[in-house]
């Protein structure tokens, strides 16, 4: 086994050691401190590995499980009893620590797209403003 996933594996358990402890883990924080550049925490290259998710795959069954309890629930309450704003909030938190865990996206890359490609358009057109004055 490599360094990396060794370093992968001791992200995912100090991970599940906060949670059980009821901290919120960063991640981020984790990573960097098994080893991991500021970069790669910052991509969550450790979420990613096959290593971590090996670890961490038990927890994130639980929670879909939470999860869908809430769904079932959310469906069927008695909304005068329970808040339905506790109940959706549960399940966006649910939903965005699973796709954090799992190494997804927990928000919409599409509209960085946009922007990437505006932001490239604009410098192809500033490129072809200075080589036009260059000739």
């Amino acid at each position: 086994m490599g360094s990396r996933s060794l370093m992968a594996e001791s992200v995912a358990r100090q991970v599940l050691e906060n949670i059980r402890n009821g901290r919120k883990p960063s991640i981020r924080a984790i990573a960097i401190k098994s080893g991991y550049s500021v970069n790669s925490a910052n991509v969550g290259v450790p979420q990613k590995t096959q290593s971590f998710q090996r670890i961490i795959q038990p927890y994130l069954a639980q929670l879909a499980k939470e999860r869908d309890r809430v769904m079932k629930a959310r469906a069927e309450k008695d909304l005068t009893k329970v808040p339905y704003s506790h109940l959706v909030e549960a399940t966006d938190k649910d939903t965005k620590n699973i796709q954090l865990l799992s190494g997804r996206s927990t928000e919409n890359t599409a509209v960085r797209f946009v922007v990437a490609s505006e932001l490239l358009a604009k410098h192809e057109t500033l490129q072809n403003e200075i080589e036009d004055k260059s000739s």
